[in-house]
């Protein structure tokens, strides 16, 4: 199974942002601007398809399973959380160029690096055209299904475009589209079933985890009252993959709630739901899958803690679980998160 279905979409509850990919107005000053993220957090998971992430210094994977139809068992790990943006804002103050993380993608495990440019009109809305790419990988295993002994790593990246109307016609309406296509460095799935007589090399092929990404999205954000919005996002998500076991489609929903307590501290709070159905049968477990994904979030901020000037520090907990009709693919992410964000 892919990360993105089985991590990406249950962290996709933003621990640092506000809401659920509303479009970035273009600054109202000429020059360079951004931010970057200094932070750490603990996480602990349940999964049996992702070994490692943040460049292999956390493991969040076993590297050995006992069966190909178990489910997962519970790691922990410390992970840092730094992200780096860099706008660069053209006299004329409707036009900017942009490269670095996604805060999104970043908290998707997915470290979707965009570079792209952005551009506002009075009344119309905000365009932007990004490209995507994936300077750290995250490593997910060669043949997941290797029971008995360890099992290999092999990095898993991908690339593609963003694009996005914003404030479209001055509402509160954004859309997006994002098409990527998923490359394992060493797609082996199935090997040692197909060794020992378990699955034929048709199946196999079944498992697959190559392909394309796409989801359109659609957000409105409701201004309800002084400091207080409210986000409401819709996702139509295709994963058209090579292995037709794994590919899938269906449909998310996010609401983000975002409130300022007082002149310094706000709280930013996410509830996600999707759900999904399987192309065809999975020849492991000889059923085709199903998959529901629930989860929350709840992320405190304070402006200038503790005397910084223009920092602000942040701390937060998620939840998130992906429950599978089969139980080998369900996923489980608890994460405790804090750490200091300055914008230049």
């Amino acid at each position: 199974m892919s990360l993105k279905s089985k991590i990406g979409a249950l962290l996709a509850l933003s621990l640092f942002s506000g809401m659920a990919f509303a479009a970035t107005p273009v600054q109202q000053e000429p020059g360079v601007s951004g931010f970057f993220q200094l932070g750490a957090g603990v996480v602990s998971a349940e999964t049996n398809m992702i070994a490692t992430t943040f460049g292999g210094m956390a493991e969040i994977g076993d590297d050995t399973i006992d069966d190909p139809t178990q489910s997962p068992d519970t790691e922990s790990a410390a992970i840092p959380l730094v992200a780096l943006s860099v706008t660069y804002t053209f006299e004329n103050k409707a036009t900017e160029l942009f490269f670095g993380s996604s805060l999104e993608d970043f908290l998707q495990f997915d470290f979707a690096a965009a570079i792209g440019v952005r551009h506002q009109v009075d009344d119309v809305g905000i365009f932007e055209v990004s490209a995507l790419g994936t300077p750290l990988a995250t490593e997910v295993w060669e043949d997941p299904y290797v029971a008995g002994v360890k099992r290999d790593e092999t990095d898993r990246t991908a690339s593609g475009v963003r694009l996005q109307w914003g404030a479209i016609l001055g509402s509160g309406f954004d859309v997006r589209v994002t098409s990527r296509e998923v490359d394992i460095d060493k797609e082996r799935s199935g090997d040692a079933l197909v060794a020992d007589s378990t699955i034929t090399a048709t199946e196999q092929e079944l498992l697959d985890r190559n392909g394309d990404i796409n989801i359109i999205g659609v957000v409105y954000n409701w201004k309800i009252a002084e400091g207080k919005i409210l986000a409401l996002g819709v996702n139509a998500v295709e994963h058209d993959l090579d292995g037709d076991a794994m590919s899938y489609d269906g449909n998310s929903v996010q609401v983000t709630y975002a409130t300022a307590l007082d002149d310094r501290n706000r709280l930013v709070s996410n509830v996600f739901v999707g759900s999904y159905e399987f192309d065809k049968d999975n020849p492991i477990a000889d059923e085709t899958d199903e998959m529901t994904q629930v989860g929350l979030s709840v992320n405190y901020f304070r402006r200038d803690p503790f005397g910084f000037k223009d920092w602000s520090g942040n701390i937060g907990v998620a939840y998130a679980d992906s429950d599978n009709d089969i139980d080998f693919y369900d996923t489980t992410t608890a994460m405790v998160n804090f750490g200091m964000l300055r914008r230049f």
